[in-house]
């Protein structure tokens, strides 16, 4: 069985200037987990999937407003052509460790075929491709631990450095306070050098608080 028997022909296509919340609007719209890259001339120029956008932007915590395709897409496509068999399509596949082949014939998008169609029509190859998704699946899967334990170590930042900053100031002018009312504090302290500590503590707190919350901040900047 050839790959041009098993390709979706009804192949989505986008430029590279569209914005990655459009593209995802699309394939949604579509049912689709990829979208084929062109140029003006309707030349491939990369393929953009569902995991680089999960990837490379969800997950890393990007604003996706400002994204565009060109950004994130795999620009170096694999291909194949309509003239191939499937199990020389199921090889590529698995040698390259990706999920989807564009069909192309002479620099133009035919279709594209996946590792669900060929098992689909060739269900003997399904252990030689079930293992390549499953490779696939624990790389994304790590993947996107590993971008929210980053994302979630640089809110506990942001929070715990702000309320830092916070007791900071709060000591400072209590410290401040203090200073003003020392007179009439020391008169009803136990002894002068009780009000002198109390000042230089609080004076010395603000400023650790200050230093180490400007700190943890900074590591987000």
């Amino acid at each position: 069985m050839l790959v041009k028997d098993v390709m979706n022909k009804n192949v989505k296509v986008a430029h590279s200037d569209m914005k990655i919340t459009d593209a995802a609007k699309l394939m949604s719209r579509c049912h689709i987990g990829s979208l084929i890259i062109v140029d003006d001339k309707g030349d491939i120029i990369g393929i953009l999937t569902e995991r680089d956008i999960m990837v490379d932007a969800v997950a890393k915590g990007k604003s996706l407003k400002h994204i565009l395709i060109e950004n994130i897409m795999t620009k170096n496509v694999i291909t194949i052509s309509p003239d191939k068999k499937i199990e020389e399509a199921a090889e590529m596949m698995n040698e390259n460790r990706i999920k989807r082949l564009p069909i192309v014939d002479d620099g133009k998008v035919l279709g594209i075929i996946t590792a669900s169609d060929i098992i689909a029509v060739q269900p003997k190859l399904m252990r030689r491709l079930k293992n390549l998704l499953s490779i696939e699946t624990k790389t994304y899967t790590f993947k996107l631990k590993k971008s929210f334990y980053q994302i979630a170590k640089g809110k506990f930042n942001t929070i715990f450095g702000s309320f830092q900053v916070f007791l900071g100031i709060v000591s400072i002018i209590g410290a401040y306070l203090f200073f003003h009312q020392i007179e009439f504090l020391e008169s009803i302290l136990p002894s002068e050098l009780l009000g002198t500590s109390i000042f230089v503590t609080l004076s010395v707190m603000g400023g650790l608080f200050l230093i180490s919350g400007i700190f943890l901040l900074s590591l987000e900047s």
